[in-house]
C-alpha cells in the first residue's frame, strides 16, 4: 500500500497539489493575496484635462506600509510623478476603494483622493513620461513599498500641446510583515 506525504511550507500550511497534474501548484503573490481577501484597488478617470494642467492622486497609507503597484493611461503626451511626504491642506474628492475579493469583509487603512491642494510636494521617487504614438497608451509595472503614516502624490501632467483622458489605477496590500 502507498503511503501519501503531506507537504506544508515553513508556517504550516498544507501546500496544494494540482489534482490533474500531481504537480505542487503555485500562484503569484498577488493571486494568493486577492484569494484571502487582503488585495484593494482604487481607480479614476479624468477626461479632458487641457495642456499644462493635470490630475493628482493623493495617497494617504494608514499604520501599515503598502505594497502599491499602479499602472496609467493617457491619449496624450505625460509627465508622470510619483512623491514622498507630500503635504496637503485639502484632501479633495474621495475615490471610492474596493477589496477585489468580493466576498470578504477586509477594509483597508489606506485612503486614496482626486484633486488635493497640495501646499508641500515632497520627495520626487518617480519622474517618467508616458510617451504617445497616436493612439492610446499604457504604462504598467510601477511598483512601490510605501511607508506607513505617510501622505505619497502621483501626477499626471499633461504635457502634449492639446486635451487628453487620463486614467490611473491603484492596487495594493497592507503589508504587516514591514511594521
Amino acid at each position: 500500500m502507498a503511503q501519501s506525504s503531506i507537504l506544508k511550507d515553513k508556517e504550516g500550511d498544507v501546500l496544494q497539489i494540482d489534482k490533474f497534474t500531481g504537480a505542487l501548484a503555485t500562484e503569484n503573490q498577488w493571486q494568493a493575496l486577492l484569494e484571502e481577501g487582503l488585495l484593494f484597488t482604487a481607480s479614476h478617470v479624468a477626461t479632458g484635462i487641457n495642456n499644462s494642467s493635470d490630475l493628482a492622486v493623493l495617497i494617504k497609507v494608514g499604520a501599515t506600509p503598502i505594497h502599491l503597484g499602479f499602472r496609467v493611461e493617457g491619449t496624450g503626451e505625460t509627465e508622470i510623478r510619483v512623491r514622498e511626504t507630500v503635504l496637503v491642506s485639502g484632501d479633495g474628492t474621495a475615490v471610492p476603494v474596493f477589496n477585489r475579493n468580493r466576498v470578504a469583509a477586509n477594509t483597508p487603512s489606506v485612503t486614496v483622493f482626486v484633486t488635493p491642494t497640495i501646499t508641500d510636494e515632497g520627495t520626487v521617487l518617480l519622474d517618467e513620461i508616458l510617451a504617445q504614438s497616436g493612439a492610446r497608451e499604457t504604462r504598467d509595472g510601477f511598483e512601490f513599498i510605501l511607508a506607513a503614516n505617510t501622505n505619497y502624490s502621483i501626477v499626471l501632467d499633461n504635457i502634449s500641446g492639446g486635451s487628453e483622458d487620463l486614467a490611473i489605477v491603484l492596487d495594493w496590500f497592507e503589508d504587516t510583515s514591514l511594521v
